[in-house]
């Protein structure tokens, strides 16, 4: 993600590093102090001085001084999502969408907030999704912060873009809580920075993302219509395969056979154009080889082609089991469940709880919609099983404590006030 930016990068080092010399010749100190002070925060006697230097008013030094302020509190670098969290997030996402101002800033903070962003895709992956739902807003946090102070306009796209990710994330997060409305709401505020950022690639994401979450809401034709979305701003490389193999999974739902193999076809198309651009994209916001034909064996299976949906899985497995890139708690959970339910599909008890045996040592870390709804179908199926093969009872019994964390109505830490 930093390489999409490392010549903008470049280009406001030599802005900023002109601007700290000009500022410490009017305050007599040298470019390092400068620096200190921005990393730091501003010594208290020197705010106003330093406030008239970059021409802003010595409130916002004050605001930013030894570290991001939030209504006289410090904001903490982590934490765990929690209620007062959830209701901070939600008075954030309404200022977003009225703030359309930014603030001059170093160039090494937007070099340090993109790796934070992109760490966040990657911790989608493989940490608790409560934590990085927190770690993400509170970043969106500081962004916000910083877009109420004077304006850059080149910084303020970053800016906005930094924030269009970090509510994109967020709304994954919700969604594979099963917390719908919420996602939806995340992905509003997201569309919003996306358009001030004007970034086609959060665009195309973002439009993923939104796909994913009509489709587990159950608003099927919604989902089709934000894949073809994104697929009007983008439809090769990573993003379209993504998009594209969306679409089949919302047109299987629909009972749209001939869609659905115009789609799977379409994506491996897509694929076969990725450039190097593609790597830009990160963890959760990627859309791995394995991904893709996961997603197409999904989208078989609730096609009624059985047999080839579990050709998919079983590669799919293949990959995510031997390439570590690739790797994903979450995503390896439900094709377990996916391949365990096309077993029970084809009546073939034993083979479906082989697939699925290895669900009983799942972590938390894959904790996500799709899991729990796949459970809910799986479990009954394993108990009408349980005459061929005892040990199917069993599964059903060890998997009833996953199938009801993943409950609608399990109690979440994710409770958005109205």
């Amino acid at each position: 993600m930093a390489s999409r930016t490392r010549k903008t990068f470049k280009e406001w080092r030599e802005h900023e590093r002109l601007s700290q010399e000009a500022c410490g010749e009017r305050l007599g100190v040298d470019a390092r102090t400068i620096r200190s002070w921005d990393r730091e925060g501003v010594p208290a006697d020197r705010a106003e001085e330093v406030a008239r230097a970059f021409k802003t008013t010595p409130a916002h030094i004050a605001n930013i001084r030894g570290g991001t302020q939030v209504r006289g509190r410090r904001t903490p670098a982590s934490s765990t999502w929690n209620a007062e969290m959830a209701a901070d997030a939600e008075d954030d996402s309404e200022a977003l969408v009225h703030r359309a101002d930014a603030t001059d800033i170093g160039s090494h903070t937007l070099t340090r907030w993109w790796a934070r962003v992109e760490s966040l895709a990657h911790d989608y992956l493989v940490r608790p999704l409560p934590t990085v739902l927190a770690e993400a807003h509170l970043l969106r946090r500081e962004v916000r912060i910083k877009l109420d102070g004077d304006h850059h306009a080149e910084q303020a796209l970053q800016l906005w873009a930094i924030a269009g990710h970090c509510s994109g994330i967020m709304a994954a997060a919700a969604c594979d809580l099963r917390q719908y409305r919420e996602a939806t709401g995340y992905l509003s505020v997201a569309h919003s920075c996306a358009d001030r950022a004007g970034d086609p690639l959060l665009f195309g994401w973002l439009h993923r993302v939104a796909s994913s979450v009509h489709l587990w809401a159950g608003d099927l034709d919604a989902a089709v219509r934000t894949a073809d979305a994104g697929l009007a701003v983008t439809h090769t490389g990573v993003l379209g395969a993504g998009l594209y193999s969306m679409r089949a999974r919302a047109q299987a739902k629909r009972g749209h056979r001939a869609a659905v193999t115009s789609d799977i076809a379409a994506a491996a198309a897509a694929r076969a154009t990725a450039t190097d651009s593609d790597v830009l994209l990160a963890g959760m916001q990627d859309f791995p080889l394995a991904n893709q034909v996961r997603c197409a064996g999904t989208a078989m299976l609730w096609a009624d082609e059985v047999d080839a949906a579990v050709e998919h899985f079983e590669h799919a497995l293949r990959i995510y089991l031997t390439d570590p890139a690739s790797r994903s708690h979450a995503h390896l959970a439900v094709t377990y469940a996916d391949l365990g339910i096309a077993e029970l599909t084809r009546h073939r008890i034993p083979s479906a709880v082989t697939a699925l045996s290895p669900l009983r040592t799942t972590p938390s870390e894959a904790r996500i919609a799709g899991l729990g709804i796949r459970l809910e179908h799986a479990i009954p199926q394993l108990r009408r099983g349980a005459q061929e093969d005892p040990e199917a009872e069993r599964l059903a019994d060890d998997l009833e404590p996953l199938a009801a964390q993943h409950a609608p109505g399990a109690p979440s830490v994710l409770r958005i006030r109205p």
